[in-house]
């Protein structure tokens, strides 16, 4: 009978060391995920913030190649207007017209 008890006890002692051996290696593997994706998210974050920039970088470029080119066309027109012919007493007499007709 204490031989039964005795392997019962082992056995239980088996178990014991199993369960934490267990245990250790879930605190491990919980660690390395934890580590993982701290690292993960670092390196998401960092290429993140990079294309973000690049963007923004585009973005700024191309306002402002967008406003010079606007600043151009209404320079041009403005030029077109100004050297257009001016028919003034044309003008008034058609301001008359449609006014006081």
């Amino acid at each position: 009978m204490a031989e039964e008890v005795d392997v019962i006890r082992h056995l239980l002692d088996v178990e014991h060391d199993a369960s934490s051996m267990l245990l250790d290696s879930q605190k491990e593997a919980d660690k390395r995920t934890s580590d993982a994706r701290s690292k993960a998210d670092a390196q998401f974050k960092s290429e993140y913030s990079k294309i973000v920039q690049n963007i923004e970088s585009e973005e700024s470029s191309s306002k402002e190649k967008i406003n010079s080119k606007r600043k151009e066309v209404i320079s041009q027109f403005q030029q077109s207007l100004d050297s257009s012919k001016k028919d003034t007493g044309s003008f008034n007499s058609l301001l008359e017209k449609i006014l006081f007709a």
